[in-house]
């Protein structure tokens, strides 16, 4: 193969190369977007999901302040109170994997062990929507993050080559 059809494949590849960065470019402010978007949503859940968590845990406490009650409906909500007071203590409280990991979990499994209690089932319904937007917001992260370092990785190699070529050019 002579010096001039090299020339050529490797003028070839660097157009080729370029055209594959400029589609890049215009995909990527996209799917930053929708990846931005995405998460919002799910957030936005995430976030109307913990209110409604407080609000039925302000309830719970508001209505069995200051009464006696039977003993496992006592026992359950002193657990309830342990667990909560656990994950305020934590400095790292407002991360989600946190809230999740020491609030949700806990008290999904808490409800799960008291299911003879009325007010668990409504409670357990609230917490696994917690939950299921949690992961929904994880998953988008994940996903994302994949597509944006494959984006990465075609650039590196998109920049060898380049690189390459425009030494053997010169």
């Amino acid at each position: 193969m002579g010096a001039k059809t090299r020339k050529l494949k490797a003028f070839n590849k660097v157009f080729a190369n370029l055209s594959l960065l400029k589609d890049l470019e215009a995909r990527y402010p996209s799917q930053l977007e929708k990846f931005l978007l995405t998460y919002h949503e799910h957030e936005v859940k995430w976030n109307e999901s913990l209110e409604q968590m407080r609000q039925f845990f302000d309830n719970v406490r508001s209505n069995v302040n200051g009464q006696v009650l039977p003993a496992p409906i006592a026992n359950y909500c002193q657990q309830m109170d342990q667990i909560v007071l656990h994950w305020q203590n934590d400095p790292q409280r407002l991360n989600p994997n946190v809230v999740v990991g020491q609030l949700i979990q806990p008290l999904i499994q808490l409800n799960r062990a008291n299911a003879q209690i009325p007010l668990t089932l409504p409670y357990n319904t609230i917490l696994l929507n917690a939950e299921h937007h949690f992961d929904n917001m994880s998953k988008t992260i994940s996903f994302y993050r994949d597509v944006f370092l494959r984006y990465g990785q075609t650039y590196r190699k998109v920049s060898k080559i380049l690189t390459v070529c425009i030494k053997r050019w010169t």
